[in-house]
């Protein structure tokens, strides 16, 4: 049984303008948690993963989150395989440890672990979901195999517009799929992306709030169209539409 991406989190300089903008934008449910400095978001798309807004000095930042049933293990493995701890574990009393690690292309993923009782989930809704997230890096290759390894993930190849790509089940039952390939840019990123009924309305919207489009629709399976923005604060965020 793999291991499921089951969070996302958002950073940038201002926090509260950023996360301004995605509600905005979608329509999500911002919880401001002062005590940690954080604004949780709850999407009320009844499906998707839940996620939140961080302050990051150092500019932007997108990054999801690994479900495992223990971070130690979880960590010597990463290492062994080439990855890199950069935040060791650290705990929200009562509620989840969590830790992050680069993995050998310099991606910064994080990985949880519940201590306490697992959360409400998604509200049932109508709002974009976030359904799919992305590590891209030099090699392909390299990356399919150390997400294998690490996480128990199922590697499935696929045709994406002429560079390699696969298609990712993490064989958890829970939190979302998605996709390892090899960086059109030649620079490793990691981001995710929300399903939305309509690219060219929710495009428009962006671009009104302050984003930029920096990928037009583009067709990627036969019925899958995919789009991607920068958002104010420079976070590279994808959308998708089924049909």
């Amino acid at each position: 049984m793999g291991s499921p991406v089951v969070h996302f989190e958002i950073h940038g300089k201002d926090r509260d303008s950023l996360s301004k903008f995605y509600e905005d934008l979608f329509g999500w449910n911002l919880q401001p948690n002062p005590e940690w400095n954080y604004v949780i978001v709850d999407t009320f798309a009844g499906g998707g993963i839940n996620g939140g807004f961080a302050t990051n000095e150092k500019g932007p930042q997108v990054v999801f989150y690994v479900k495992v049933p223990d971070l130690e293990k979880a960590l010597d493995q990463i290492e062994s395989l080439g990855g890199k701890t950069v935040m060791p574990p650290d705990e929200v009393p009562n509620v989840v440890r969590l830790a992050q690690f680069t993995d050998p292309q310099g991606n910064l993923i994080g990985l949880v672990q519940d201590v306490g009782p697992e959360g409400p989930g998604v509200s049932e809704g109508s709002n974009a979901p976030i359904d799919w997230f992305e590590v891209l890096g030099t090699n392909a290759k390299e990356l399919y195999e150390f997400y294998a390894k690490a996480f128990g993930w199922q590697i499935n190849p696929s045709d994406a517009g002429g560079f390699e790509y696969a298609e990712v089940d993490t064989g958890a039952g829970q939190g979302i799929s998605g996709g390892i390939g090899a960086s059109p840019t030649g620079k490793g990123a990691v981001t995710v992306y929300a399903k939305v009924d309509d690219l060219d309305k929710y495009l428009l919207r962006a671009n009104e709030l302050g984003a930029k489009t920096v990928l037009e629709p583009m067709k990627v399976g036969e019925h899958t169209t995919v789009a991607a923005i920068i958002d104010p604060q420079g976070n590279a965020f994808g959308l998708f539409q089924i049909g």
